[in-house]
């Protein structure tokens, strides 16, 4: 499992990013999977969620999501999976996230369509909940799924 808190983009919170990274090593202690730091630098995909949530894209769009479509396989060439914090950030109120995208974590995996999943990581040090995204490869719905229920079993 290669693991990442920001996908070379995100401002990740290094609460958030803590949380996250000892649930996954506590299940890498368990034996249900091994984890390696990777770097993995894909394109910030902000500007293409835009445009094709208007329904219009372009040369730059296309671009960045065959980018981001190619830095992803060359990681899934070497790992099952990618393992990063859900959200970049802690939960916000009703107010907003302002000035933060919590979604740009997820995002990157909605337009290149990748399977991916959250499980509860535990809370920051502010008692803030955080998840752990796990993101498979093309057509390993089931590994996702066979993980992640090894895992759930192990936490309970």
């Amino acid at each position: 499992m290669a693991w990442t808190p920001t996908l070379g983009y995100a401002a990740t919170d290094p609460d958030v990013a803590d949380t996250a990274q000892r649930a996954l090593h506590r299940f890498a202690e368990s034996g249900l999977c091994s984890v390696v730091d990777h770097p993995v630098e894909l394109r910030d995909p902000a500007q293409a969620w835009t445009a094709l949530r208007a329904g219009s894209t372009d040369r730059d769009t296309d671009t960045l999501i065959a980018a981001n479509k190619q830095r992803l396989q060359v990681v899934f060439d070497q790992f099952d999976f990618i393992a990063t914090p859900t959200t970049p950030h802690p939960p916000h109120g009703h107010d907003g996230p302002g000035a933060h995208m919590n979604v740009a974590l997820t995002w990157t995996f909605n337009i290149s369509g990748h399977p991916a999943l959250t499980l509860p990581a535990g809370t920051t040090s502010d008692g803030e909940p955080v998840g752990l995204q796990l993101v498979a490869r093309h057509h390993a719905d089931t590994l996702l799924l066979d993980t992640a229920e090894r895992i759930c079993r192990q936490g309970s």
